[in-house]
């Protein structure tokens, strides 16, 4: 009878993922380091989606690589984070890809869950950030931005094109 109770658990927690939208991890969010910016800016890119007044993307398929040597036969995607100075927010993966989305920026590497705090910098309203996305494959990904507790998505076109109607 244990066993069999045992299987409808395992079958019913196998199902519960099924055609489920995608939400964010759980992951308890590594902090960014404010003092390892790159660059300040007066205006993310003109090419640039910023969502919710707080980070703008690259909307841009963007080009992975293999690293040499890397372990887990990860993929690496060059793409700079661009936040607005003083904005407080969280940059999520969707639990449904598990571990199969990663990013970091600055010295952070390889996490499913950022914390923006209010970093501050005088002159410039945005502040950028060297680093990028480590998925492991090409694939059309929801990211989430949580600011407040309302959460909004993006779509990130890493080493694949996104479906234009999603």
């Amino acid at each position: 009878m244990k066993r069999r109770l045992g299987e409808i658990l395992i079958a019913a927690a196998l199902l519960a993922g099924c055609g489920a939208t995608p939400q964010p991890t759980s992951s308890e969010p590594v902090d960014l380091r404010c003092h390892e910016l790159i660059d300040h800016i007066n205006a993310p890119p003109e090419t640039y989606n910023v969502v919710a007044d707080v980070v703008a993307f690259n909307p841009a398929q963007l080009s992975v690589s293999s690293p040499p040597g890397d372990p887990d036969g990860r993929l690496w995607a060059k793409d700079g984070l661009v936040i607005r100075a003083g904005a407080q927010f969280e940059i999520l993966a969707p639990t449904s890809t598990g571990e199969d989305l990663t990013f970091g920026w600055g010295s952070i590497d390889g996490v499913s869950a950022i914390r923006v705090p209010a970093c501050e910098f005088r002159g410039s309203d945005w502040m950028v950030y060297a680093g990028g996305w480590t998925p492991r494959e090409r694939g059309c990904y929801d990211v989430f931005i949580r600011v407040d507790g309302v959460i909004e998505s993006v779509q990130m076109a890493i080493g694949a094109p996104c479906d234009p109607q999603t």
